[in-house]
């Protein structure tokens, strides 16, 4: 695995993922390697050894130029479940879950020279929420993102494109308070997952199985370190990911 730059550094998956390549601290090849993660909030927190944070915004690609000179791998965690008005124009479902990865895959183009393809993770979604608990813009962008991406063939001569599509993620070092809904979904998903074909599209959001922040960081870690992976990751396919590499790592 080559350096590595993580857009949404600081959020859930992005520190999730951090948190798990620090665990390899004893490989050599640890140390040839360098994690840059990138936030809106970068400052308020202090860079530790193989880890550098940077103040970015992939909405605005002037901030992200230094980042690619290292020739990284990339993996984009920024998206929205709701809009954010905070922000005004950089908080809508279309800038933060589409314009900002588009903007990313068009920097690694724009640098990359496609004789190693560097890989590009983005994290996209599984199954939408029914709308009447999640705007139906949310997956529309999503989906939107991944066109532009898998399509585009520039992109798929200079980058290794893969798509996951988890549902929801949950974490035991953050956001706890997701944990009964999780357990919940994690039986409801067993039970329902037989009976998918009987399901209505816009309840299958309940089919899915919620996956771990630790799992969803060691399949991105399995997918940097296996370049025939390409295109879309549904669910069962990130956690066989993340078990190809927890037996690397025993």
């Amino acid at each position: 695995m080559s350096n590595l730059l993580i857009i949404g550094g600081t959020g859930l998956v992005g520190s999730a993922i951090i948190r798990e390549s620090q665990k390899n601290q004893h490989l050599p090849s640890y140390h040839n390697n360098h994690i840059y993660a990138i936030s809106r909030t970068a400052k308020k927190y202090r860079s530790v050894p193989g880890v550098t944070y940077v103040q970015g915004d992939a909405l605005e690609p002037s901030t992200l130029q230094s980042s690619f000179d290292s020739n990284p791998n990339v993996v984009h965690t920024v998206g929205t479940l709701i809009e954010q008005s905070k922000y005004g124009d950089h908080g809508t479902y279309a800038s933060l879950n589409r314009d900002a990865v588009v903007n990313v895959a068009k920097m690694m183009a724009s640098k990359y020279d496609g004789i190693n393809r560097r890989c590009l993770v983005y994290f996209s979604a599984g199954n939408a929420p029914p709308s009447y608990l999640l705007n139906e813009r949310y997956i529309q962008t999503k989906r939107q993102a991944e066109e532009l991406l898998l399509g585009n063939k520039e992109f798929q001569q200079k980058i290794r494109v893969v798509v996951l599509r988890p549902g929801l993620i949950y974490s035991y070092h953050r956001r706890q308070l997701m944990l009964p809904l999780a357990l919940g979904l994690i039986i409801g998903s067993a039970i329902l997952k037989p009976l998918t074909s009987y399901i209505p599209t816009s309840a299958k959001y309940f089919t899915d199985r919620p996956l771990s922040d630790a799992e969803i960081s060691r399949a991105v870690l399995e997918i940097l370190d296996d370049n025939h992976i390409e295109g879309i990751c549904e669910i069962e396919h990130i956690r066989l990911l993340a078990k190809m590499w927890e037996k690397k790592m025993l």
